[in-house]
């Protein structure tokens, strides 16, 4: 279920961030929208084992380490 007041695409992004860390063996709670204690837990978790800057929130750099997207580099020439 969406929250009222947030967009589809940030919805997304919260599910797909929950479903990435469950795979992974964390428990980010209910696999909705919502942004829970639970899922800040899990946050934190996965950005100590991960030697991220701890935060507890949806990052950049939390998405590319879960999704295995790797920030751009400079370009070749």
């Amino acid at each position: 279920a969406s929250l009222p007041g947030v967009s589809e695409t940030a919805g997304q992004l919260v599910l797909t961030v929950k479903n990435a860390l469950a795979a992974n063996g964390y428990q980010p709670g209910t696999r909705d929208t919502a942004l829970t204690p639970a899922l800040e837990r899990a946050i934190r978790d996965y950005e100590l084992d991960q030697r991220l800057a701890e935060s507890g929130r949806i990052s950049g750099a939390l998405v590319g380490r879960l999704l295995h997207i790797e920030p751009a580099g400079p370009a070749l020439a």
